[in-house]
């Protein structure tokens, strides 16, 4: 079994194979595209390459993590730990260049007067988009390049154990399904803990219940009825949360630096509209997902978790279980 290509299309029928050999299809698949990412890292011209080598390994480790069940013989527990270095080498440079972006998108409507004051933490941020990408480069790059052979390696086999009871072995739809359901419960859970617009830690664990749960998706939005609509409609949450995400990592950014007695009235300024900005994201978040009015949840995180389940009720159906039996790996 080897890795897939970018542009190689998965299995008509990985709902009906084994959870083993679909898994590690998959985790090949994700495995191949981080490949391609790091070896672009190096090129300066290349805008793309930290985007894709980020996405790449975050599909790579959610897989790994959504069906540990399938992949008993896998890879070992280090490695999983020598990839999650890979992948935190990476957040520096990428905040970093988000937070420019805003910084100088919004400083560019301050007055003329107050925009010099801006200069001390634009140096800082471009600072530090050079040393993140440096460290995603050196870090990130090596630790992805040392463990990549040893996760193929554990990937592109497995041991299949002859069946003499009669007993279907699991195929990918059903552990899919059950993949599917425990992440959207996980969604809408993590999501209506959000208590408001400060409230970072439950926001975060939202945004990366979202991803986890696209991420499921995305792989059988050909194979499952149902699952392009709910891909596209996690998508926009998923964006959501994740611009509410990068507001607060700016916010924490813009806070007052040690041994600054008075901030300048330009960071002073950015703070305020900061603020409001991440009151108006929570707003329409809350809106569009957790209240989504006149007493009709048509649109909300739970309407949503109720159309991935008709997905995993489809990917049960062309595995050839119910879902009854499908819940206990068994047809």
């Amino acid at each position: 079994m080897a890795g897939s290509r970018d542009d190689d299309a998965l299995p008509g029928d990985l709902l009906r194979r084994r959870s083993e050999e679909a898994v590690r299809l998959l985790a090949l698949r994700w495995l191949a595209q981080a490949r391609e990412g790091c070896a672009r890292l190096d090129r300066d011209a290349d805008e793309d390459a930290l985007h894709d080598f980020r996405v790449a390994v975050r599909r790579l480790r959610s897989c790994l993590r959504a069906y540990k069940p399938a992949l008993e013989d896998g890879p070992s527990k280090k490695r999983r730990a020598r990839l999650k270095e890979a992948a935190e080498a990476t957040n520096d440079g990428r905040d970093a260049e988000v937070q420019l972006a805003w910084v100088r998108e919004h400083g560019e409507a301050l007055p003329a007067s107050h925009r010099d004051g801006l200069a001390p933490l634009i140096d800082r941020l471009e600072q530090r988009r050079r040393e993140g990408y440096a460290r995603a480069r050196d870090e990130g790059a090596g630790a992805f390049a040392a463990v990549a052979p040893k996760l193929e390696r554990s990937l592109s086999r497995y041991t299949v154990a002859v069946e003499t009871d009669g007993v279907r072995p699991e195929r990918f739809g059903v552990a899919c399904a059950s993949a599917l359901r425990e992440h959207a419960g996980a969604l809408v859970d993590a999501l209506e803990a959000v208590s408001g617009p400060g409230d970072v830690a439950h926001a975060h664990r939202a945004r990366i219940a979202a991803k986890r749960l696209r991420y499921l998706l995305e792989p059988i939005a050909d194979l499952a009825p149902g699952a392009p609509s709910a891909v596209k409609r996690l998508k926009g949450l998923q964006d959501a949360l994740g611009e509410l995400h990068d507001l607060h990592v700016l916010a924490a950014e813009l806070s007052p630096q040690p041994g600054c007695d008075r901030p300048s009235p330009a960071l002073a300024e950015l703070r305020g509209r900061l603020q409001a900005e991440i009151a108006e994201r929570w707003a329409a978040i809350a809106a569009d997902w957790i209240r989504p009015g006149n007493g009709r949840d048509r649109k909300g995180v739970r309407a949503l978790a109720r159309k991935v389940d008709e997905v995993a009720e489809h990917a049960e159906e062309i595995a050839g279980a119910s879902r009854k039996k499908g819940r206990n790996g068994r047809s």
